[in-house]
C-alpha cells in the first residue's frame, strides 16, 4: 500500500510541525473554550486556563486572556503573569499586568474587583457588573495594574474573588479590531506540588470576554 504509507508520512510531519510551531511561539492552548455564544457571539468563554509557578524558566506562568491560552514569561502577547511566591514561602500570589516583568514585557492589563468572593453558580449567571460602575464600563474603572491590591490566590483557595479586566495594551496596539476587550475572570482550584517551597504553585482559572467592549458577559452556552 504505497499510497497509504504515504499518507501516514504527510500526517506525522503535519503533526510534528503544529507542535513545534506550538513550542516555538511561547504559547500552549490551555483554555478549554466553549461554543459561541447563539445569542451575542462578542461573548467567549473559556472553562479552565492553567498557569504555575515553576523553576524552570519555561514554567508557564503567563495568560494570553484575549485567545485563553497560558504561555511563558517571555512571549511577547501575554495579558498577565502569575506573580508572587518569592519570600521563599511560595505563598500570596496574584496577577499582574504583561508588562511587568524581568524578561520581554507583554501587553498592558488593567483591574477593578467585582466581588471578593463569588460561588461558582453566582460566576455562571453573572451578567453585568454594577459594583461601582455605571451602565457601562469605563476605561477609568480599571485603576490598578495588578490584583495584589485586593488580596491573595494560596493553595488551598479559600475564597473565590471576581476581577473584570481590560486589556488595555493589545487594544492600542491594534489587536482587538478596534474595540476595547473587557473580561471577567474567577479561581477555580490551586495545587501546591512543593508545600513550604517557593516553587510549585499552580491554579487554574475561568474567563469570559465581552470582544465588542460592553458591560454584558453572561454566555448562554455555558
Amino acid at each position: 500500500m504505497p499510497f497509504l504509507n504515504k499518507f501516514k508520512y504527510f500526517l506525522a510531519f503535519v503533526i510534528t510541525v503544529g507542535f513545534g510551531l506550538t513550542v516555538i511561539n511561547g504559547c500552549d492552548d490551555a483554555g478549554v473554550e466553549t461554543p459561541l455564544d447563539p445569542v451575542d457571539t462578542n461573548i467567549v468563554h473559556y472553562d479552565s486556563i492553567w498557569v504555575e509557578e515553576l523553576e524552570s524558566a519555561g514554567s508557564f506562568n503567563g495568560i494570553n486572556l484575549l485567545d485563553g491560552d497560558h504561555c511563558n514569561g517571555s512571549y511577547e502577547l501575554r495579558d498577565a503573569s502569575l506573580a508572587g511566591g518569592f519570600d521563599s514561602t511560595g505563598t500570596n500570589f496574584f496577577l499582574r499586568s504583561g508588562i511587568f516583568d524581568k524578561l520581554d514585557p507583554g501587553k498592558e492589563t488593567r483591574w477593578f474587583q467585582v466581588s471578593p468572593n463569588m460561588t461558582q453558580q453566582e460566576f455562571d449567571t453573572l451578567s453585568t457588573i454594577t459594583q461601582n460602575v455605571g451602565s457601562s464600563l469605563d476605561t477609568l474603572d480599571f485603576t490598578q495594574e495588578t490584583t495584589e491590591f485586593w488580596g491573595y490566590f494560596n493553595y488551598p483557595l479559600t475564597e473565590y474573588p471576581v476581577y473584570c479586566f481590560w486589556l488595555k495594551g493589545k487594544k492600542y496596539a491594534n489587536l482587538t479590531g478596534g474595540n476595547n476587550v473587557f473580561g471577567i475572570i474567577r479561581p477555580k482550584i490551586s495545587y501546591d506540588t512543593n508545600p513550604g517551597g517557593t516553587f510549585g504553585f499552580s491554579i487554574v482559572f475561568e474567563v469570559r470576554l465581552n470582544k465588542a467592549g460592553e458591560n454584558h458577559f453572561y454566555h448562554a452556552a455555558h
